[in-house]
This record gives C-alpha cells, structure tokens and sequence, in this order.
C-alpha cells in the first residue's frame, strides 16, 4: 500500500490534536458529511474525478461499520505498461503518448522486463506484472515497449506486422499523497484490442454497483463493489470484483473496485474511490 504522509497536513493536525480533548479515534466518515473524496487512492493509484464512472470519491459513509463479507486476497490481473521512445530519469505529473506504431515482435514477458522495473512505475497502469509484451516502431523508427496483463487477452491477439494505434496516459496532477489516473489503449483499423484503465473508466459506461465485502487494515478500511457496465443497446451487466463478463461485443474486467474510509485518522484523510478495469473483444483473432 502507498503510505500518503504530507508534512504541512501532519504539522497541523499534531497542533489540532493537542489543543483539543483526547478523543477515541481519528475520523472514520461515519458521519453524513464524513470525509469526502478527494480522488485518490490508496492501493492502485488515485481516484479519478467523475462519478458517472466511479471516479470520485463520495460525501461521506460508515467507514468502519460495515456489514459484508469478508474480502478474499486474489493476483492481480489487469495490467499496462509502455516505454515511449525517451523515458524521463525524474517522476512525471502528466506524460500521454499517441501514435501507430508497427509490431516487430509479440512474446510472453521474461522474468525482468524494463516494463516491471521499479523505476517505471509511472508508465504503468496499476501495479501488476505485464503478461504479453508488444515490441514496435513509431512512423520514425523509433522503439516502443507496450505490455499487457488482461484476460481472454493472448499473443495471439495481434501479429508481427500489424499497425497498432496505441495511446497511454498519465495523470498525477489531480490526485494527492502519491496517486495517479492512467490507461493504456490498443486500437487496430479503428476496432478496439484491448484497453485496460487504473481509475480510468477506458471509455467504459460504468457505474458503482452494491457492496460485495469489505476488509480492515490497521489504518484503513476497504468496501469492494460490483460495477455495472452498459452495453450499446444491450441491457447493463453487473461484474464482481476479481470477474470477467461479456458486455456486448466486449469482455470486461473488474479487478477491482472499491471505497476507501480513513478509519484511523492516518490513511486517507477521507473517503475516496479507486479501481482496475479491462476490456478486451470478445472474439480475438
């Protein structure tokens, strides 16, 4: 988990806390106008900033108070990655990179490939390993990597060859304490390949479903939900956390998607929202 500390926020809370009285506990936005989100995350990234598609944070909840099941642990399983020609030494706030590129190579990802590094994370989308990995070049010859984790979503899925329209975007600037808004789409001859999102909906009509579990940490507390994605004239599809539907001629993954409470008064200084979709069609080549 990302730890979000910021010195000026601590230094006045540490003043606010010893001049008031000793109290039982930090915030834990169960009040009616508990902690609103601020869009950002805790574990994937940051929340994004539009709730038609489950990317801010609400007004408030029962942080802590809960009643759901229990969360189970599971892999992630949506990932992106894309190493643009020039790679920045420093951190990057806002990076997009738009442009066909022509595949020279597709293979399954080695055991360390420049994607995973560390030193990358912010050519990634959401924290999980690459699963297939897309060599090419851009109309000026110069290199790209793009890397993929998504199910139904297999090498096969293009070929040595093939122009590929690929656009990645970054966005730090309008999250706090250390998270980001990123996707990573794949588009040929205008039909889409796959695209996968880390608090970016991808294009996708959804919308926070109900409550599937909920689990504690020391600081924090975390409600899963389900997402509702609409399909083009077709009736809306509900997803679980961890699952993968068919939503028109789509299919879609939810690996997760959940409210963030402050139950301590040290996670998140309020309630946010944060998720991982995917979406790959459904009839791959």
């Amino acid at each position: 988990m990302l730890h979000r500390t910021s010195l000026p926020v601590l230094t006045t809370l540490f003043a606010l806390l010893l001049a008031a009285p000793a109290c039982d506990g930090g915030d834990d936005g169960s009040s009616s106008n508990g902690g609103g989100g601020s869009g950002a995350g805790t574990n994937s990234g940051g929340g994004g900033s539009d709730t038609s598609s489950g990317g801010a944070g609400g007004a408030g909840g029962e942080g802590g108070g809960i009643t759901a099941p229990a969360c189970d642990t599971r892999e992630i399983t949506v990932a992106g990655c894309l190493l643009p020609p020039t790679i920045s030494s420093e951190p990057i706030d806002v990076f997009s990179f738009q442009e066909p590129i022509t595949v020279t190579a597709v293979r399954a990802a080695g055991a360390s490939e420049p994607c995973h590094a560390d030193e990358y994370y912010f050519y990634r989308v959401g924290s999980g390993r690459a699963e297939v990995i897309i060599e090419g070049t851009t109309e000026s010859g110069a290199d790209v990597m793009v890397g993929i984790d998504l199910p139904g979503f297999t090498e096969s899925a293009v070929a040595v060859g093939d122009v590929l329209d690929v656009t990645f975007d970054v966005n730090r600037e309008t999250t706090i304490f250390g998270g980001k808004i990123s996707s990573l789409r794949i588009e040929r001859s205008g039909q889409l390949v796959a695209a996968v999102g880390e608090n970016d909906p991808v294009g996708l009509p959804l919308t926070e479903g109900e409550t599937s579990c909920y689990r504690d940490t020391d600081l924090c507390g975390y409600e899963e939900h389900t997402i509702t994605v609409e399909a083009s004239g077709g009736e809306p599809v509900s997803i679980k956390n961890g699952e993968t539907a068919t939503v028109g001629d789509l299919e879609v993954t939810n690996d997760r998607y959940y409210r963030n409470y402050d139950t301590s008064g040290g996670c998140n200084f309020g309630l946010d929202v944060e998720y991982l979709i995917g979406a790959t069609t459904a009839a791959v080549p």
